[in-house]
């Protein structure tokens, strides 16, 4: 923003935008990215849009998180236990297949080994 600021007065006071983007040490497409989303805005403006920013990031993984657990309750209503187990044994959300194969340890069931030899 300060930049920004600093480059309109440059450009103000009759310096040529080559000059002026060589005093700034930024490129064109920089400027013309900065000009297009802080153009006209104070500095009051330009904080509160990233801190919406910032919070509309925290709400989507707010959503997400949501729509997990509805999945998993979806599951648990159609009585797909073994699948649900798995999402809560999975060491990262959406890793299911760590999941399965973590439940299928823990229950003793042997997974069947594919071996490129046999397959070939």
């Amino acid at each position: 923003m300060r930049k920004l600021r600093e480059g309109e007065r440059l450009l103000n006071d009759g310096k040529d935008l080559v000059e002026v983007l060589r005093h700034l040490q930024i490129s064109e497409a920089t400027w013309n990215r900065w000009r297009n989303q802080y153009g006209g805005m104070k500095a009051d403006g330009a904080k509160r849009l990233r801190e919406l920013e910032i919070e509309n990031v925290r709400l989507k993984k707010l959503l997400a998180e949501a729509e997990l657990d509805k999945a998993m309750l979806r599951e648990l209503a159609e009585g797909n236990f073994w699948l649900v187990a798995a999402w809560v044994a999975a060491d990262t959300p959406g890793n299911l297949v760590n999941g399965l194969d973590a439940l299928a340890a823990a229950a003793g069931v042997r997974q069947p080994e594919t071996d490129s030899a046999e397959a070939a």
